[in-house]
């Protein structure tokens, strides 16, 4: 009962239920391929919910922050995660993701940066969709010849990972974005781990900085909850259906599945600055 009545008075109940279908549609992108928290919702935060590209920032990493608690659980039982990885990445990435969310919550406070850091926010947002792109596809086409770079120590070595976890960490705070689109990359093509691992270890990761920076969007008043909150509960439903398939899927399929994502994620984003 108490439910409807959230339901009902959330604006209305169709809209109750169009957030909970595009929270299942992220629960299933973000267990499958790592991507969907920042690159997926921000957009659609924008675009259907008329939010600003701030408070749509904020609430973008509530929502991850939360959904990625649930997917973290499933990869970590199902053994995707590179602890090694993890821990270098977040040495790096905690700092410069709590200090730059500071500093966009300090500039969008005052009326002359507003407009500077909305436009910034945006273009990042894009630029850092089309490097990913460019990433998976590289690594996608080394597949498909069979020409895949060996892991090694020197790919991974701690300056290495460190630097890398701070430079998503400064994009993860900025923008919201790079929970999947970046770490994922970084982790499969930077870094050498295979794709199911890297899904799995970008997701832990981004559980870590989504909530941290979360915390500080929400103290700043730019983060909505309601809204996160639905489309949290209908992910509950997606991430499970994501990590079965997963099991099922070969790298190939993934590599498919995540590139598929990410090119929705690039056309929703310059729909949503058309209109």
């Amino acid at each position: 009962m108490e439910l409807v009545q959230f339901l009902l008075e959330d604006a209305t109940f169709y809209t109750a239920i169009l957030k909970l279908i595009i929270g299942l549609i992220l629960g299933v992108a973000m267990g499958l391929t790592g991507v969907g928290g920042g690159i997926l919702i921000i957009p659609l935060l924008q675009f259907v919910f008329g939010m600003e590209p701030i408070l749509s920032v904020g609430t973008a990493s509530l929502i991850a922050s939360l959904v990625k608690v649930n997917a973290s659980i499933f990869h970590i039982k199902a053994d995707n995660v590179d602890w090694c990885s993890v821990r270098g990445i977040l040495l790096g990435a905690i700092p410069a993701g709590v200090g730059s969310a500071y500093a966009v919550i300090h500039l969008n406070r005052h009326a002359e940066y507003n407009l500077l850091i909305s436009n910034s926010v945006q273009i990042l947002i894009v630029a850092v969709m089309f490097f990913a792109l460019y990433l998976l596809v590289n690594k996608y086409l080394s597949i498909q010849k069979r020409n895949i770079p060996q892991c090694s120590e020197k790919n991974r070595s701690l300056q290495r990972v460190v630097l890398s976890g701070g430079l998503c960490g400064l994009v993860i705070g900025t923008t919201g974005v790079g929970g999947g689109i970046l770490l994922l990359p970084v982790l499969n093509s930077h870094l050498g781990i295979s794709i199911k691992k890297s899904v799995g270890s970008s997701i832990v990761i981004a559980l870590v900085l989504s909530s941290s920076t979360s915390f500080i969007y929400a103290q700043g008043g730019e983060s909505d909850i309601p809204t996160a909150l639905m489309l949290v509960l209908g992910s509950f439903v997606g991430v499970p259906i994501a990590t079965s398939l997963l099991k099922q899927f070969s790298e190939a399929t993934v590599y498919l599945v995540t590139l598929s994502v990410i090119c929705v994620s690039i056309l929703i984003m310059m729909l949503t600055n058309m209109f």
